[in-house]
């Protein structure tokens, strides 16, 4: 039985809570083998006829088989790997599996975290080395394009199945890659690549030319600390350039924004819905009656 996600952008899910909706999902034995037969590094660890059990004996979530086990340790909001605990978890499985059919699969928000080497060893004894596989996959790379994917196959007369989907694959754009959408529209609309940063500030937007210089740029940004949305005119430095600071500083468009100090010259809180349109206005606005072109 799914449960509900109510998408809001000013709450987190837990990975527990995570755990579950990827769970949930795999219960469907149809969803399944669409996950094993799409994901990259997967094929060869199909289970058949898979047994999906979620938190069970302290693990995230097995999936099995009678021949082979695996086992998936979700890590999306970068909690630490405990002492042992992937050696622990191999270990258990040893007792019921050959060490070639134990798997680990370790899920991670993205590249940047890796499992320490201690949360696979037991009395000096490495448990990496006893399983059939490690394999690692991340939110943004691979698990998100996955919903993209197993969204579009989903009949349309699944109407809770496609609306629970699509809730949650909000949710993980929102949190862990939150202007894909707006990077492709972007693209489609001025034919140019974006500029695009996925630090602490996630932002996305198009380097504009005004006069002699091409480093300012109209962006929409999040902050990943309280999840506000703004937009405006940003510098992509802290040094606001002198010239621009002084030029812009009475183009009418800007009444009603914040004047900065650093690294943006104008920016005006806004949200997911409108902020698309809001950027949009602003960059036809400037290319069209205040001298700003878009840079190539």
């Amino acid at each position: 039985m799914l449960t509900s996600i109510l998408y809001d952008a000013n709450k987190k899910l837990s990975e527990c809570a995570h755990t579950r909706i990827l769970g949930q999902l795999l219960q469907n034995p149809v969803i399944c083998d669409n996950f094993f037969s799409s994901m990259a590094g997967l094929q060869t660890i199909k289970p058949t006829n898979p047994i999906v059990e979620i938190e069970k004996y302290s693990v995230d979530l097995t999936i099995r088989d009678e021949k082979s086990v695996i086992i998936v340790e979700n890590k999306v909001m970068n909690a630490h790997d405990q002492r042992a605990q992937l050696g622990r978890y191999v270990k258990a499985k040893l007792d019921y599996f050959d060490n070639n059919k134990v798997f680990v699969l370790y899920l991670t928000k993205d590249d940047a975290k890796q499992p320490s080497e201690q949360t696979w060893i037991i009395d000096g004894i490495n448990y990496k080395d006893k399983i059939g596989d490690f394999i690692q996959l991340t939110y943004k790379d691979n698990i998100i394009p996955w919903l993209e994917h197993l969204y579009e196959t989903i009949e349309e007369k699944q109407v809770y199945l496609r609306s629970y989907i699509l809730q949650y694959l909000s949710f993980l754009e929102f949190r862990i890659s939150p202007f894909r959408l707006f990077e492709k529209l972007l693209r489609e609309k001025y034919g140019v690549e974006p500029y695009t940063n996925d630090s602490d500030y996630p932002k996305v937007g198009l380097r504009l030319k005004w006069h002699n210089t091409e480093n300012v740029y109209a962006v929409i940004e999040t902050s990943t600390v309280d999840n506000t949305i703004y937009y405006g005119l940003y510098a992509c430095k802290p040094e606001l350039q002198p010239e621009i600071k002084e030029g812009v500083s009475n183009l009418p468009i800007f009444e009603g924004f914040t004047k900065k100090e650093e690294w943006f010259y104008y920016s005006k809180f806004t949200d997911k819905e409108r902020s698309f349109d809001e950027l949009t206005s602003l960059i036809d606005s400037l290319t069209k009656d205040y001298g700003f072109s878009i840079a190539k």
